[in-house]
């Protein structure tokens, strides 16, 4: 009601000027005066209305909301001979943000590493993502916890215990498989180590000796790569 007294009052103060033919001077600064009025009236509205309508505080659980979409992570990696290079298999791996699973699949061409028939192989995450020394550069398992070789199922283990894999009456090795303790982020992440896959089976830690607790005795290191993301295109568990 204010503001419209106001454009009246505006309205009534021009048309007197132009009937009294007052300096057109003197008629700028009576508008001037009444726009200065209403941009005062108008700071004096929105105090009103901040005080009826305060701002809201933002939720104290942003970030936490239990809807949240659930991502997906994949990486990958090409196994290569100790050798030569070659690439003799691969590793595809996938896990779900709202499950505590690391899904893996190992695929082996055998005949590439000469490997026997129904064969048994320690499968590792090794400390070094460096595979320019062949195999050998690799580092020991990756240990963050620094606790003894043992098995995947262990309540205590490297988290590069991932066991044995077994070959296929071809020689060959294709298997899946889920581990709940290594993962693809956080503070178990693999992301950048090494796979290694060995040329004997892993003892899993009961060997009885120094190098049962350290690697397993799983013998030389037939193959290697290192972990990186993957898209995920060519997943298939």
């Amino acid at each position: 009601m204010q503001l419209l007294l106001a454009l009246l009052s505006l309205t009534a103060l021009i048309t007197s000027s132009y009937c009294v033919r007052i300096p057109l001077f003197a008629t700028l600064r009576h508008l001037q005066h009444e726009i200065d009025n209403l941009k005062a009236e108008v700071v004096v509205l929105r105090q009103t209305q901040d005080q009826c309508h305060p701002t809201e505080a933002p939720p104290t659980d942003v970030g936490k909301n239990k809807d949240a979409a659930v991502t997906v992570n994949f990486a990958s990696c090409r196994l290569t001979k100790s050798e030569n290079g070659e690439v003799v298999g691969r590793v595809d791996l996938r896990e779900q943000s709202d499950t505590n699973v690391l899904q893996l699949r190992l695929q082996v061409d055998g005949a590439k590493l000469t490997l026997a028939a129904n064969s048994k192989h320690g499968f590792h995450v090794h400390t070094y993502g460096n595979i320019s020394g062949s195999c050998s550069t690799t580092g020991g398992h990756y240990n963050p916890d620094g606790v003894d070789h043992a098995s995947p199922t262990s309540a205590q283990r490297h988290v590069g215990d991932l066991g044995n894999v077994q070959a296929d009456a071809s020689g060959n090795i294709d298997v899946s498989f889920n581990d709940t303790y290594a993962s693809l982020t956080g503070t178990k992440a693999i992301m950048g180590r090494a796979f290694v896959l060995h040329g004997g089976e892993d003892d899993i830690g009961l060997g009885g000796n120094a190098g049962s607790l350290a690697s397993g005795n799983a013998g030389p290191r037939l193959a290697c790569c290192v972990i990186g993301w993957a898209t995920g295109t060519d997943w298939v568990y």
